[in-house]
């Protein structure tokens, strides 16, 4: 009787021991050191990986995986038999990072320190089909050592004329150092100098007469950094730094993430008893400050007015005209020299100073008797009272519109107009007696792709064109002609800086563009302010690219299986 009992008292034992093992957890991996927000897993290679085995013996079921996060035998965080949902039945299954952490819902961030990350299976009755596997880990800090950013622009020491430090000035700094994984926002600020102190001082006490941050971006552009003239206490010394901030506004990098800082002054409070020698300052007084009136510079027919970078552009006066508050109207060529040719431009009520450096205002190309079109470039836009007013103004095109100047150019040029054909070197055109006007072709290898020069403006401190491109497509049941805007590349008398600029989609494009409906259809959007099609270069790089695109299924797609 003795050995009965003992039997069956074994295979109870041996059924208990065997119920456990009906799943197997063949492999649990768990990277050593893994980072405090769960989130960041997901990017972290190798974080999670947990394989198992079901026991051929056991028929199908939907287990349920208990996944618990623990700290000194506490749970932490994770699922519980009650919050857990079962998985599909398997034979054998491995569990990717991705699917582990969407078992761990409410572990947001955890503290540094050591912790376990167990893993169990059990029954839709609450029964253990495996064992319990736990595997250590440790959350250590995040804290990389990021080298701050570098200030660009304006360089230290820098001296603006009066004319420039008016016009809008764009700040340029270099990112941190490695890349974060998340946005950085960074900080720019600028302070004034007052009498008696340095720049260490203004910085430590005196408020930023400009804070600016922006995201991911590494320049700020900045419009009336100066309101008023540089009197006492007040100098006309600035001096400026950035941080780097996390989005939750801590600093990220040495120093507090914040740059070594950079000084800039105006010309009438560093150079008072030195005439002004740049051909782009104002005229000094004897006394070393800038005229009651400043830049009442004129013109007359057969002068040459100076624009663009340091004044770079010779602006020939055809016709010119003084108003009363002494600013100029009038007209006149351009030659620009990786065109081998004129063109035609006006400009209305813009200043220069006395030496015929454009100091406000714009001049801009003539539009022709062509096709109407959309401009950035307005004459009424670009007088001196809107100097301080950024010009490059919001123009949308459609595809019909590109189309029609196309077939303007192709056909009914007039003026002596010709079509560049463009080649590695660029054959001189014959340059017509009179300038040309926009719009303005130029044809490449393949005949069916264009581009049209649109417009072209003369700023006080930079030039910039706007073109239009048209791509023919033949990936569809029919051709398609794209067309493409070409947006604010600066340009120099012998080139274009393709370093800057933007170039996007002008149009919403279906593709494919079949004539019954497809099973799928993509629709890529247009560029507008931040989203749609486009590609965005400054001196620093690519700054944006956005792919806007819309994605439509047929209904036989979204019927169940």
């Amino acid at each position: 009787m003795n050995k009965i009992i003992f039997f069956l008292l074994l295979l109870c034992f041996q059924a208990a021991r065997s119920q456990p093992n009906q799943i197997n957890i063949v492999n649990f991996t768990v990277k050593n050191t893994l980072p405090a927000k769960i989130d960041d897993w997901l990017s972290t290679p190798g974080a999670l990986l947990l394989s198992a085995q079901k026991s051929p013996q056991v028929r199908d079921m939907k287990p349920i995986l208990v996944l618990q996060i623990r700290s000194g035998g506490a749970v932490i965080c994770g699922n519980t038999l009650s919050t857990a949902r079962p998985v599909d039945p398997f034979d054998v299954r491995t569990f990717n990072t991705a699917e582990l952490i969407g078992m761990l819902g409410n572990c947001k961030e955890l503290k540094e320190g050591t912790y376990s990350i167990c893993a169990q299976f059990f029954s839709g009755e609450r029964k253990e089909l495996s064992r319990e596997v736990c595997k250590e880990f440790k959350v250590e800090s995040q804290k990389k050592d990021y080298a701050p950013p570098q200030n660009i622009a304006p360089s230290n020491d820098k001296k603006f004329t009066e004319n420039e430090i008016n016009s809008p000035v764009t700040f340029r700094w270099t990112p941190l150092v490695p890349k974060p994984r998340e946005a950085v926002t960074y900080r720019l600020r600028v302070w004034q100098l007052m009498q008696g102190q340095n720049g260490m001082q203004a910085m430590k006490t005196n408020q930023p007469i400009i804070t600016k941050d922006v995201d991911n971006l590494n320049q700020a552009t900045i419009f009336n950094l100066t309101t008023g003239p540089c009197m006492p206490p007040y100098l006309c010394d600035f001096i400026w730094t950035v941080q780097a901030l996390d989005k939750q506004a801590n600093p990220i990098g040495n120093n507090n993430g914040i740059s070594d800082p950079n000084t800039f002054t105006v010309n009438n409070n560093k150079l008072k008893t030195v005439p002004a020698t740049n051909p782009g300052d104002s005229s000094l007084t004897g006394n070393g400050n800038p005229p009651a009136v400043a830049d009442s510079g004129t013109a007359a027919v057969g002068d040459t007015i100076r624009a663009g970078q340091d004044g770079e552009f010779k602006v020939a006066v055809k016709q010119v005209t003084i108003e009363t508050d002494g600013s100029l109207t009038g007209n006149g060529t351009v030659t620009v020299d990786w065109l081998s040719t004129n063109i035609a431009v006006e400009f209305k009520k813009i200043r220069i100073d006395s030496t015929k450096r454009l100091t406000a205002g714009g001049i801009i190309t003539v539009q022709g008797p062509g096709p109407s079109y959309l401009k950035a470039w307005l004459i009424s836009n670009v007088t001196a009272a809107a100097a301080t007013i950024p010009l490059d103004g919001i123009i949308n095109y459609t595809n019909n519109q590109v189309d029609n100047i196309v077939d303007w150019i192709n056909n009914d040029v007039t003026l002596g107009q010709p079509i560049i054909n463009y080649q590695s070197n660029i054959p001189p055109p014959p340059i017509p007696g009179n300038a040309l006007k926009m719009p303005f072709g130029i044809k490449f290898s393949n005949p069916d792709d264009f581009l049209m020069i649109t417009e072209i403006i003369f700023k006080p401190n930079e030039s910039k064109i706007n073109f239009l491109a048209q791509k023919l497509f033949t990936k569809g049941v029919t051709d398609y002609k794209l067309g493409f805007a070409g947006k604010y590349f600066k340009i120099h008398p012998h080139s274009i800086e393709f370093s800057n600029g933007r170039v996007e989609l002008v149009e919403d494009i279906d593709v494919p563009n079949l004539a019954s409906d497809p099973k799928m259809k993509f629709t890529f959007k247009k560029a507008a302010a931040q989203n749609g099609c486009y590609i965005e270069w400054d001196s620093t790089g690519v700054k944006n690219i956005g792919l806007g695109m819309d994605v439509k299924f047929t209904r036989d797609w979204l019927l169940p299986v």
